[in-house]
C-alpha cells in the first residue's frame, strides 16, 4: 500500500513543486488538466496487472523455469496495448484537449503529450515490473524504488521547473518513470537469472 501510494504521489509532487517554484495558479491549473487523462489511462495497465497477477504468482511458485518466458510475453502485451493508447493520445492530443477542456486549454497540448509518454513508460515497465517484484515476495524492493523515485523527482523538478516551467515538471516525471522502469527491469533480470 505504501509503495502504490508513493508511486501515485509522483504527479502530486510535480504539482507541489510547480506551485512552490513558480507560484502561478494558471500554470498549476494547466498542468493539472494536462495530467488528468494520461494519469487516468494508468487504469489500463492496472487492469491488465490485476488480471494476470494470480497467474504470475502461480508460475513463480510452481514453475519458476517458465517465469522469465511469461514475463517476456506480458511485457510484449503491455507494450503493445500501451503503444496503441500512447499513439492515440499523442496524435489526437489537440482534439482531446479541445473536446474535454475547451479552447482556452489548447496551450497544454505539449505537456499532455509528454505526460502521455510518461503513461507509456510507466504503464509498460514500472506497473508490470513492480507487480512482478511483488509476486517474487520482494515488496521492500518496490518501496526502495518508490522512495528513490520520489527523491529524484523532487530534485529534477527543482532543477527543471525554473528553466522550463510546467514542461520541466513533465520531463522530470518522464525521467523518473524511465529510472524506475530501468531499475526494476535490471533488478528483475539479475534476480530471475539467479
Amino acid at each position: 500500500a505504501i509503495t502504490n501510494f508513493s508511486s501515485t504521489m509522483l504527479i502530486l509532487l510535480d504539482v507541489t513543486c510547480l506551485n512552490t517554484v513558480l507560484k502561478d495558479p494558471t500554470i498549476l491549473a494547466d498542468y493539472k488538466v494536462a495530467s488528468s487523462i494520461p494519469a487516468a489511462c494508468i487504469m489500463i495497465p492496472s487492469c491488465l496487472v490485476t488480471y494476470f497477477y494470480p497467474k504470475l504468482v502461480k508460475i513463480y511458485s510452481e514453475a519458476p523455469e517458465l517465469f522469465l518466458a511469461f514475463i517476456k510475453k506480458l511485457t510484449l502485451l503491455f507494450v503493445a496495448v500501451n503503444t496503441v493508447v500512447f499513439v492515440g493520445l499523442t496524435i489526437c492530443a489537440p482534439l482531446i484537449v479541445y473536446i474535454f477542456y475547451g479552447e482556452k486549454y489548447t496551450n497544454i497540448v505539449p505537456i499532455f503529450r509528454i505526460l502521455s509518454l510518461n503513461f507509456f513508460i510507466f504503464g509498460s515497465t514500472r506497473k508490470l515490473f513492480g507487480n512482478v517484484i511483488a509476486a517474487m515476495k520482494k515488496s521492500e524492493v518496490n518501496l526502495v524504488f518508490s522512495i528513490l523515485s520520489g527523491i529524484v523527482n523532487i530534485v529534477l523538478n527543482l532543477l527543471l521547473i525554473p528553466m522550463y516551467g510546467s514542461i520541466g515538471a513533465a520531463i522530470a516525471t518522464v525521467c523518473v518513470s524511465c529510472f524506475m522502469g530501468l531499475g526494476c527491469g535490471i533488478y528483475l533480470w539479475r534476480n530471475i537469472k539467479k
